[in-house]
């Protein structure tokens, strides 16, 4: 366990305040298998979307079309929980809110392409569609590192 010194009051005298950074050393947080598979998650997601109109212009299959699209919301589904559950358990760690802010910038992006689709034209929709896993992934690795470096820093001061 870390302490720090903070004020609560300006007249009041400097209190140690006992911050959770990690367990060990070198011990890695919690979920930081979480933070890899949701990586991959959404890593696999964007390049599902990337190559998915590639996909269909080969394949015109009605059925088929039907179940990626369940299959692709699924999974984009399971990213999107995986990074928000990650990013969230990992503020008290590294007390960043950027990969937070990645994840849900990615979220919206990505729910943009897919629900206003028809409006802003199949171009536009499709950048969507990819970018937003890909700022996802984006988030998850720097918060992975992000908890890294606390727990680097903790093993160095121990």
């Amino acid at each position: 366990m870390k302490t720090m010194n903070i004020k609560l009051k300006p007249d009041e005298p400097q209190a140690n305040l006992i911050v959770p950074c990690s367990h060990g050393p070198h011990a890695p947080h919690a979920h930081s298998k979480l933070d890899r598979i949701g990586i991959w998650i959404s890593s696999i997601c964007a390049i599902h979307c990337l190559l998915m109109p590639f996909v269909l212009a080969i394949f015109p299959l009605l059925v088929w079309v039907h179940w990626t699209r369940r299959a692709d919301l699924a999974v984009f589904t399971v990213a999107a929980l995986i990074g928000l559950l990650t990013c969230i358990l990992s503020l008290r760690h590294h007390r960043e809110w950027t990969p937070l802010n990645l994840v849900i910038t990615g979220i919206v992006l990505n729910s943009t392409g897919r629900f206003t689709g028809v409006y802003l034209g199949p171009l536009i929709a499709q950048t969507l569609l990819v970018s937003g896993p890909l700022l996802m992934g984006y988030g998850m690795w720097r918060n992975q590192r992000l908890c890294a470096r606390c727990r680097h820093k903790s093993g160095s001061r121990s």
